[in-house]
């Protein structure tokens, strides 16, 4: 994602869809990871009677996951799919050359 701060050619409304997909990528994991899988293990450890409730939250679970991996998946392809910059980057200044020391 730092791609668009060096090439000026990559700027533009699909580095911002791009940076949107991968916050909500991350912020889906944070969910599933923080809130869903402590319940998940909790309706595991409550036996037969939270069965139902454990098949519903894996579910979603899986679902989420299998959403982060295709989001990724067409972030990659993306990615690898863009044509290579036209530029050199970004320019950086070169400082004055210093005077040569002469050994005296």
């Amino acid at each position: 994602m730092a791609g668009p701060l060096c090439f000026q050619e990559y700027r533009g409304p699909l580095v911002g869809v791009q940076a949107l997909a991968l916050l909500a990528c991350t912020l889906i994991m944070l969910y599933a990871g923080n809130s869903l899988v402590p319940q998940i293990n909790r309706a595991r450890d409550e036996g037969p009677s939270a069965h139902q409730r454990f098949l519903r939250l894996h579910r979603r679970s899986v679902r989420l996951n299998a959403l982060v991996l295709v989001i990724g998946l067409g972030l990659l392809l993306a990615f690898a799919n863009r044509p290579g910059p036209r530029t050199s980057g970004i320019r950086e200044l070169t400082p004055p050359s210093a005077p040569a020391l002469t050994p005296q």
